[in-house]
């Protein structure tokens, strides 16, 4: 194999494993703080604004639906803020599961091995497997 195609080989497989670890998995953004570009926000702020925001999107998922506006204002004066947050993480598992499974676990050693074979044939190294 020429020296030019193993490295674009090398640079692909690289490509391919920043893909794969992208996908691992989403963080939770409750566990963020206020945003550091404005520190005069205190937490009660921060989730006062955040509970605001996820009562407008569970009306608007409500109203989308198909739901009566009135039916919809009347649910949302009924629940609380933490049934309104149960609600939006239920709805986010509907989804895909997140995180990874043993597939994908899988798929990323043998990438990572894959990217050590391929820099030790850059770096002209014999590979003896006894």
């Amino acid at each position: 194999m020429a020296h030019g195609t193993l490295r674009s080989v090398a640079l692909g497989t690289a490509a391919l494993c920043l893909w794969v670890v992208g996908m691992v998995g989403v963080a939770v953004a409750d566990l963020v703080g206020p945003h550091p570009s404005n520190p005069m926000q205190t937490w009660a702020e921060r989730n006062a604004r955040l509970s605001q925001w996820e009562r407008q999107l569970v009306a608007q998922w409500l109203r989308d639906y198909g739901y009566p506006p009135a039916q919809v204002e009347s649910w949302m004066a009924r629940v609380t803020d933490a049934e309104v947050h149960g609600a939006i993480l239920q709805a986010e598992n509907l989804g895909l599961p997140y995180g990874g499974d043993a597939l994908e676990a899988i798929a990323v050693i043998l990438i990572i091995i894959i990217l050590i074979i391929i820099i030790l044939r850059l770096l002209n190294k014999e590979i003896i497997i006894r």
